[in-house]
């Protein structure tokens, strides 16, 4: 709405007419939101986080079950590389309490190497840890089990004493294990189809 433009020529358009046109104008111009467009605006972004948010969370869960599976499966590799060409064996040891799990690789006697949910690993005097792992109990975060305690990778061949299995599960999400052969060869699969950067575990014996 465009007001009418004064011009000095023309007396008529000082009258109160003109005046009035000009106070509609710029009220037209002022005026901001109503109460009601504010309460859809806020209605619709009340549904919008609704369905925004339970799909973030979700996601934000399958990226650290990912980066714990791809971890795990990086320091699996690492400690077999490392007995290979370290010339020396390499030891993991695996510990689960009620608070989470971990484990620490590391050179040495056995068991003198010692890992915990919270803080670094601690090793005893002639023993020297590598890499350490911790997955305390969380909501929406990865949880870390195995069917052993200790394992260790020969310095020889690269062989395993004992065969293992790593499993990565986070509730609602997905499943990723990690299975090391006796040969020291890691095979990895996603239950239920969780990822598709590995296959399904019905098909990893």
């Amino acid at each position: 709405m465009t007001p009418p433009r004064l011009s000095p020529s023309q007396p008529w358009l000082r009258t109160t007419r003109h005046r009035m046109a000009l106070l509609r104008h710029r009220t037209v111009q002022r005026r901001g939101f109503t109460l009601l467009e504010a309460l859809v605006a806020l209605l619709l972004m009340s549904l919008l986080l609704a369905f925004a948010l339970p799909a973030g969370q979700r996601w934000l869960q399958r990226q650290r079950l990912w980066h714990a599976a791809e971890t795990v499966m990086a320091d699996l590799y690492f400690a077999r590389s490392e007995a290979l060409h370290g010339s020396r064996n390499v030891l993991l040891r695996f510990v689960s309490t009620p608070s989470g799990s971990c484990y620490v690789i590391y050179s040495g006697p056995q068991n003198s190497c010692q890992c915990g949910t919270e803080g670094p690993s601690t090793c005893q005097p002639g023993s020297q840890a590598y890499r350490t792992y911790q997955a305390p109990q969380r909501d929406g975060f990865p949880m870390l089990s195995s069917n052993i305690s200790s394992m260790l990778f020969s310095s020889r061949l690269g062989t395993v004493a004992l065969a293992a299995t790593f499993r990565l599960s986070t509730d609602g999400v997905g499943e990723v294990r990690h299975i090391v052969g006796i040969t020291g060869r890691v095979r990895s699969c996603s239950v239920d189809r969780s990822f598709m950067r590995w296959p399904t575990c019905e098909g990893v014996s």
